[in-house]
């Protein structure tokens, strides 16, 4: 299994003013480093090491621990759903776990999954999927029971356009399901490198982003699909993209999108990804931000 490494010890927060963004630290200190990053209304969520939740409503001022599963695991990936506000946590060998009071307890969710590591989450409604080194794990019940619903890959980032669900593979791609219940997924790849390894995705109204690496080290970078994985175009001016670079995560803010790279910063496009400008943080992203 490919090892995912620690997001930097600093978690930082984005003040946009008069389209300038800033970045300062925020009060987060789990005592080592923050994995994966997701919001829901007011709150914002980090999975950090030794099984820990910490959870701000703030703005990032004060945040509130909370022990999501054995300490002797990290937790990759969260996600929350926009409906219930059920907390979903992906842990580095005990499964999922489930919060459904806002991480005052947790309870294993594993009824039907059959690998520990999960390497991403996306819940939306009473669905939530789960990316995992033996594929993808579906829930339509709120975390109560989980089917395999795609093949064996290790899939590293999920997210929802529509109707539709993307996965992104660590070697194979992208994959697309037209169905909320994910029952058949396609490879939807022309135009990416052979060999991609998708390490996030995110969704800007019918544009959907894909940051990519390769299992040979080259052909780094962000593609943009405009009809949902039809085919992909590469828009990566002014990116790091040579050997040993890779996007490890997007997220976007209105017509702003911001790719964390691996050791290289974070970048901007203000242009749907044509054009690409430095942000001065001294971040080394490793792990993808979920929602």
């Amino acid at each position: 299994m490919k090892k995912l490494y620690l997001l930097s010890i600093a978690l930082l927060s984005i003040t946009i003013a008069n389209a300038q963004y800033n970045w300062s630290k925020t009060s987060f200190n789990s005592g080592g480093a923050a994995w994966a990053l997701a919001t829901c209304g007011n709150n914002i969520y980090v999975s950090a090491g030794a099984g820990s939740v910490y959870i701000s409503n703030d703005t990032g001022a004060t945040w509130n621990y909370h022990l999501a599963g054995p300490s002797g695991y990290d937790v990759p990936s969260i996600s929350v759903s926009d409906a219930t506000y059920y907390i979903f946590a992906g842990t580095s060998g005990p499964g999922v776990y489930l919060s459904t009071n806002n991480g005052s307890t947790w309870a294993t969710s594993n009824n039907g999954i059959t690998s520990g590591y999960i390497f991403s989450l996306f819940a939306t409604g009473i669905y939530a999927y789960a990316g995992t080194s033996d594929g993808i794990f579906l829930t339509t019940n709120s975390g109560s029971s989980w089917s395999h619903v795609f093949s064996s890959i290790e899939t590293w980032s999920i997210t929802r356009s529509g109707g539709n669900i993307f996965a992104g593979t660590a070697g194979h791609g992208v994959y697309l399901s037209t169905s909320l219940n994910g029952s058949t997924y396609t490879a939807v790849n022309t135009g990416l490198p052979t060999n991609a390894v998708v390490s996030a995705l995110a969704v800007s109204g019918g544009n959907i982003f894909a940051g990519t690496g390769s299992n040979s080290g080259g052909n780094s970078g962000v593609y943009l699909s405009t009809n949902n994985g039809g085919n992909w175009s590469s828009v990566s001016s002014g990116l790091p993209v040579g050997s040993g670079s890779q996007v490890k995560a997007l997220a976007i803010n209105g017509s702003n999108i911001f790719a964390g790279t691996n050791g290289k910063g974070v970048y901007l496009s203000q242009n749907n990804g044509a054009s690409w400008t430095e942000s001065p943080i001294p971040l080394n992203i490793q792990k993808p931000i979920n929602h």
